[in-house]
């Protein structure tokens, strides 16, 4: 669901951007909109805002999530968009806090608590055990160079 909002939004953006005159000036020698293209945006910006309407009435839930062939699992906790102060405006205030400015964070996911070292090392060392579901492109280059020199 998520891909095809971002696809369609990523669509409306092109259409958009390939539409509008970049400048006041360039709105005269630019080429007229075709009225058609001009309501294929509209339906898209319309199903995109009742897309984002819909996901903002849906409260996000924390969920579990299990590492693959593992019986290890770790927890995901929505954090919701907000707004806070970044730096320190006071008379101590070091240079590399400096200036104070607001900043705004869009809503994002996080894990619930840090990675443990059991769930770190099934990662690390996932390779050993020749259980590597997709591998890079360097596993798969020393792997041909280990076949060749074993010939």
């Amino acid at each position: 669901m998520t891909l095809r909002f971002s696809a369609v939004f990523a669509m409306a953006l092109l259409a958009v951007a390939e539409t509008a005159p970049l400048s006041g000036r360039q709105a005269a020698t630019a080429t007229p909109v075709d009225a058609k293209e001009m309501a294929a945006v509209e339906r898209i910006r319309t199903r995109i805002d009742e897309q984002a309407k819909k996901a903002a009435k849906t409260a996000a839930a924390p969920y579990k999530v299990t590492i693959p062939n593992t019986t290890v699992d770790y927890s995901m906790v929505p954090v919701p968009a907000g707004e806070f102060q970044m730096g320190a405006a006071g008379p101590n205030a070091r240079p590399d806090e400096q200036p104070q400015h607001k900043v705004r964070l869009d809503p994002f996911w996080m894990q619930a608590h840090e990675v443990t070292w059991d769930a770190y090392l099934m990662f690390m060392f996932a390779d050993q055990a020749k259980e590597v579901a997709s591998p890079d492109a360097w596993s798969t280059h020393s792997a041909a160079r280990r076949r060749r020199s074993s010939k």
